[in-house]
């Protein structure tokens, strides 16, 4: 994503062009060999090579959710996240093509994909860490503090005859609202205590980072943000996004 430096896959792109250039020149020299002349020789395989990748072409926007479509049913791989990519270093054809045109050495690309599975386990498990430290710690304990004395109020309206019907059901929907956010935060403890019991770094810690705590993560992010939704500004101990909306329009 944005965080990744270019030279990395500048680096892909020109093994991968040396690569093909590589195969084609082997092309026209067997064509040649046959007794081709060389113009007729280029232009025989430029075209084959132009019908034989076809499929890895669009003419449209390769960000939208249409070419990922499109790319599925043409037999192309998908990899929408960092936990099923990291490992297509190794797979074949990309591992022999970067060993073969001395990229790196079987070792070096090893000991690459080594770290790449280690810095994304640890981004992922301090990113959840710190999401339940938040939530435990920050925002959970004033909504339930503000949630109790709402109720409290409710009862004395009942006891007062006073109508209160609107307040009840708010009372209700925020109790449940928090009550979604304490079930996903336990989920997540369970997928952090799993993600921890995999070997450090391994293809399996990577595996579960990327569907497991992944997964968990964001579910305890969406009802924290519904959550957040219903509860007063006031309450709510850091900016919300109508806070951080207010401020922007302000500096402009």
């Amino acid at each position: 994503g944005s965080s990744q430096a270019i030279p990395q896959p500048l680096m892909c792109i020109n093994a991968a062009i040396g690569d093909a250039l590589q195969d084609m020149n082997a092309k026209v020299d067997a064509k040649m060999k046959g007794g081709a002349e060389v113009a007729k020789a280029v232009m025989e395989v430029i075209r084959e090579s132009v019908i034989a990748t076809r499929n890895i072409r669009m003419e449209g926007d390769n960000y939208s959710a249409e070419w990922a479509a499109t790319a599925v049913q043409r037999g192309l791989p998908v990899l929408p996240s960092t936990a099923e990519a990291i490992d297509v270093w190794l797979a074949e054809p990309a591992r022999s093509m970067l060993v073969q045109s001395k990229v790196f050495t079987a070792a070096e690309l090893e000991a690459r994909v080594h770290a790449k599975r280690e810095k994304y386990t640890k981004i992922m498990l301090i990113e959840s860490q710190m999401l339940v430290q938040m939530a435990r710690n920050i925002l959970l304990p004033p909504v339930l503090n503000a949630l109790g004395s709402k109720a409290e109020a409710v009862n004395q309206l009942k006891a007062l005859g006073v109508p209160h019907a609107g307040s009840e059901a708010q009372v209700k929907l925020e109790a449940s609202k928090l009550a979604l956010c304490e079930e996903r935060l336990s989920d997540l403890n369970a997928a952090l205590e799993e993600t921890h019991k995999a070997e450090e770094g391994s293809a399996e810690q990577v595996s579960l980072c990327g569907s497991r705590l992944k997964q968990a993560a964001e579910s305890l992010r969406e009802a924290l943000d519904d959550l957040e939704a219903e509860t007063d500004s006031a309450v709510w101990p850091i900016p919300t996004y109508m806070d951080l909306l207010r401020f922007h329009s302000l500096q402009k």
